[in-house]
């Protein structure tokens, strides 16, 4: 079967001269970074990296960050991304949990990438062509590592290219954390068509003015937003004098799309508008699993959350509580099926066997996501099943959030939940205390303590002292009440609500 590495050489070798990677250093043609790959990929197999292993690779966003990943994923072994930004302690748990001897780290802005450490054995059986583990927020408070193999990156290539008129004169952003599934995309759906992925310095990450003159500087013709962050990049394109003209497709990622802001586009576009393609799949099913170009007449259809057809090697069900197929326009459980379902969580066989299950003889995943198919057969998503949350592009279990703030013993109770206030959501932590209030000193204990133990995405906006969390009949809390609470306190702004900057 082909690979990644094989995929990629194929794609060098006719287009050897061509820019790959853009980065702030400079460009790096599709010879060069295959060079560089095949270094890394020496010094790796030297220290033993082989099929079975994962490699740490825990890099800048440069090419040889890309270098780094092409060059583990050509010995054989997989990659698990370590994002700088991420708290200490999740690098190690991830690196603990993967069972990672090998990692892949920078010499410099100038140098290659530098290989420490010696393979070990990894702590559970791998899948022989497993390309990544990807890390996403655990409900009990330990995150969960998605298991994705070469199989599944190809099909869902073959599946997504064919959808866009691409070229290799496309130019695509590389907006997203390389931990973050989205960021497969991006890269891959560059390299596998001979285009240049354009690396997004950290600065215009923070500062949508700045991406914005990114996006007309680099010629860009592909960008992936989540919502959350395209609704800070359209006032920022509409301030700007220069409009991004190159600009074909505008992908929604990794939250549910926002009409408004489609409507916005159109508003402030200056010329041919982008198509809009909402994408949706969760990462264990590779990247995405349906698509849905949105239009003007689905601005006024009257569905919340239009999420198309499945992808050509993916298929969509929608199951009821007995598992079995809900009617057209009944609610239920969305399960992916097909060739991009991954191959389960590593080191959790229980949680593998409840959530990658079988439709008939296809592989499958129960989403958690709750939907409906629509009259045309496409298909509504409608939220989540299990309170999972997604929070500018990441996926946060309250759980997770919930427990580290637990082992504060700042508080007596938590549960978090999205406070919406107009077009924004703040992640609030609604807590009870002892004394029915917090002081600065506790405030900033609680914000320290998310901050070592989580990433930024997944640390709350605001803190919110109630005097207890409604309960169900079942004696759990009621999190629709629990969502309702915080909307009317934050409209309402007569509750002690503190904020928490974000570092």
């Amino acid at each position: 079967m082909t690979g990644l590495p094989e995929l990629f050489d194929g794609v060098a070798r006719r287009h050897p001269s061509r820019a790959a990677v853009v980065d702030e250093t400079g460009s790096t043609t599709y010879a060069e970074l295959r060079r560089l790959s095949e270094d890394t990929a020496r010094d790796l197999r030297r220290r033993g990296a082989a099929p079975g292993h994962l490699v740490g690779v825990r890099l800048g966003r440069d090419a040889r960050t890309v270098a780094a990943i092409i060059g583990v994923l050509r010995t054989g072994a997989g990659y698990v991304a370590l994002d700088p930004s991420y708290p200490t302690d999740r690098i190690t748990f991830m690196a603990a949990d993967a069972g990672l001897g090998l990692i892949v780290g920078g010499s410099g802005p100038a140098g290659p990438p530098v290989v420490t450490g010696t393979a070990a054995p990894c702590p559970a059986a791998l899948p022989d062509d497993l390309a990544y583990v990807a890390y996403t927020s655990g409900s009990t408070g330990r995150p969960k590592g998605c298991m994705i193999t070469h199989r599944n990156v190809v099909a869902f290539l073959d599946e997504t290219v064919p959808l866009f008129a691409l070229t290799a004169d496309d130019r695509w952003t590389v907006f997203h954390s390389l931990a973050f599934d989205a960021s497969v995309w991006e890269l891959w759906g560059a390299l596998a068509t001979g285009g240049t992925a354009v690396m997004v310095p950290e600065r215009a990450l923070r500062n949508p003015a700045v991406f914005a003159r990114l996006l007309v500087d680099e010629g860009i013709t592909v960008v992936s937003q989540v919502p959350s962050a395209l609704q800070y990049l359209l006032p920022a394109l509409a301030r700007q004098q220069r409009w991004p003209t190159r600009l074909r497709y505008l992908c929604s990622v990794g939250e549910a799309v926002r009409l408004d802001l489609v409507a916005a586009l159109h508003r402030i576009a200056r010329g041919t508008v982008p198509t809009v393609v909402n994408m949706y799949g969760p990462t264990e099913t590779t990247v995405f699993a349906t698509a849905k170009e949105i239009t003007t007449a689905d601005l006024d259809a009257g569905v919340r959350s239009p999420i198309g057809r499945p992808l050509a090697r993916a298929g969509v069900v929608v199951m009821g509580p007995d598992r079995q197929p809900v009617p057209p326009g009944q609610a239920g459980e969305i399960w992916v099926t097909g060739e991009t379902v991954g191959a389960g969580y590593l080191n959790r066989p229980d949680l593998t066997t409840d959530r990658f299950v079988r439709w008939g003889d296809a592989p499958a995943y129960r989403t958690g996501d709750l939907g409906r198919q629509l009259p045309d057969g496409a298909f509504e998503h409608l939220g989540r099943i299990d309170h999972q949350l997604k929070v500018r592009g990441f996926r946060v279990e309250p759980g997770e959030v919930e427990e580290v703030l637990r082992r504060t013993g700042r508080v007596t109770d938590v549960a978090v939940c999205l406070g919406q206030v107009g077009p924004a959501s703040f992640l609030t932590a609604c807590v009870t205390t002892t004394t029915g209030s917090l002081d600065p000193d506790e405030i900033r204990s609680l914000r320290e303590a998310a901050a070592t133990a989580l990433p930024a995405a997944l640390c709350p906006d605001r803190y919110l002292v109630i005097d207890r969390l409604p309960r169900n009949a079942a004696g759990k809390t009621d999190r629709p009440a629990l969502v309702e609470l915080v909307r009317n306190r934050l409209a309402a702004a007569a509750a002690p609500l503190l904020a928490v900057p974000r570092r």
